[in-house]
């Protein structure tokens, strides 16, 4: 990991805060742009709709910056295809009952552990557990530029 790698995420979040526990994933993009060795900051956002009763349904989002830690190196790990990390942020968050109720939103500071896998030079897959914004695990594709 340098101060030139970048990484776009895109993928799915489960088991988040308020009505969607699971039933159905929330929506997910990152991207992280390495500023010194083992570090990368970037931004997020996430999106999640579900319906409950006619008329009503659930909608959040949020948006936010984030900071990750690659602690490959601590833990003896040289492998250039698999990054393990773990970081915080600041986000601000969301959510919308329509017809009932609405929050104008609150900041909280989100925290993830992860790991990116590589298959090839360019693409992968990523994991992240932690309190997330719209989802506590977190799935999906990763792109390295």
């Amino acid at each position: 990991m340098d101060r030139t790698t970048q990484f776009i995420n895109l993928g799915l979040g489960f088991h988040g805060p308020a009505y969607h526990s699971g039933r159905r994933p929330a929506y997910m993009g990152s991207v992280d742009v390495g500023i010194m060795p083992n570090v990368t900051v970037g931004v997020s956002g996430s999106y999640f709709r579900r319906p409950l009763s006619e008329p009503s349904q659930y909608s959040a989002y949020s948006v936010g910056i984030r900071a990750s830690y690659y602690v490959n190196s601590l833990l003896n790990r040289h492998n250039k295809k698999m990054d393990y990390y773990l970081g915080a942020g600041v986000s601000y968050y969301s959510f919308t009952y329509s017809g009932l109720v609405s929050n104008k939103g609150n900041v909280f500071v989100p925290a993830h552990v992860g790991a990116r896998r590589l298959f090839g030079e360019r693409y992968g897959v990523f994991g992240e557990l932690g309190f997330n914004d719209i989802g506590f695990l977190k799935i999906g594709l990763t792109q390295k530029w």
